[in-house]
């Protein structure tokens, strides 16, 4: 309020201005009284004009006062203000500052806060990849066993799958075997009941066959050339071809001897060849031989020794 009424009156403050004015009325006032004072008229008039011309001056250098006054009141109350102004401002800017001081220390609190939960963050997850690491390897070696344990799982069934066939087959080929030998003991027995059965009627007719023969041939000759010719060559009177072999009508009684080979002979063709396996006295039975023509050769074929 009082700013206000001072704003609004400013001759009525005590300024240089009012002072100075005061001093010239003063010195006006003086200087008019020495005047009065008893003189010559003339001199009286001359008085007043230079009173009243002083008086002039006075007031004018008082209104340049009161302008100026003013004029600095203003400047003065402009300044007050942006004092104040500046001063609520600088207020502002420290409350300011402290907030940002204050959220400056929280957030470095913070910030400190959160480099301690980084750090630990950053141990958790060091602790972690190293798990992680040791689980990969751990799988990983799992898996490579579990690979080894599958490929020797299925070697063990590759194994078992063959021993399974080995066996499949080992029991196909003794069953085989068991009917092969079956038959085979059929075959000996026929083939020895009909060997037996030649056996018993063979020398009659080979005696009279190679007698024959002899008195044909050469009627000179002795009993050494019959013997050699009986040994020379024969006839085959059965085939098995089941079992590779034949039997011929020359036995012990003609000098065979086991492990004896002869060719058999058809038409001047060699068939093949033979080697003696078994002997009796007339007849032997014969293996034949490989490269031979073992389905051309038939009852009847000529055998020949080596």
């Amino acid at each position: 309020m009082q700013e206000g009424t001072n704003q609004a009156d400013p001759l009525k403050q005590d300024t240089p201005g009012s002072s100075v004015i005061s001093s010239v009325e003063t010195e006006a006032k003086t200087k008019l009284m020495e005047a009065i004072r008893p003189s010559k008229p003339a001199s009286h008039k001359l008085l007043i004009s230079v009173f009243s011309l002083i008086t002039i001056s006075s007031l004018a250098v008082a209104s340049v006062a009161v302008i100026m006054q003013r004029k600095e009141a203003a400047r003065r109350q402009t300044k007050e203000r942006e004092l104040t102004l500046s001063q609520a401002e600088n207020r502002t800017l420290k409350v300011q500052v402290d907030e940002f001081q204050q959220a400056k220390v929280q957030l470095e609190d913070e910030l400190v806060q959160a480099r301690i939960h980084l750090t630990a963050v950053q141990e958790e997850v060091a602790k972690v990849n190293e798990t992680r690491q040791s689980l990969s390897h751990a799988v990983e070696e799992r898996q490579q066993e579990v690979i080894r344990l599958s490929s020797e799982l299925q070697q063990v069934q590759e194994a078992r799958q063959q021993i399974e066939k080995q066996l499949a087959s080992l029991t196909t080929e003794h069953q085989a075997t068991q009917r092969q030998l079956k038959d085979f003991e059929q075959a000996k027995t026929a083939l020895e009941a009909k060997v037996l059965e030649l056996s018993q009627q063979a020398p009659v007719e080979l005696d009279r066959v190679l007698v024959t023969g002899q008195a044909e041939s050469d009627p000179s000759a002795g009993a050494s050339s019959q013997a050699s010719a009986k040994t020379s060559s024969g006839q085959v009177i059965v085939v098995n071809k089941e079992y590779d072999f034949i039997v011929m009508n020359l036995g012990r009684n003609q000098g065979i001897s086991i492990g004896q080979e002869f060719r058999v002979i058809r038409d001047n063709e060699i068939l093949g060849q033979v080697k003696v396996e078994k002997l009796y006295d007339e007849l032997s039975a014969a293996t034949i031989l490989p490269n031979s023509k073992k389905d051309s050769i038939q009852e009847g074929d000529q055998v020949s020794a080596l």
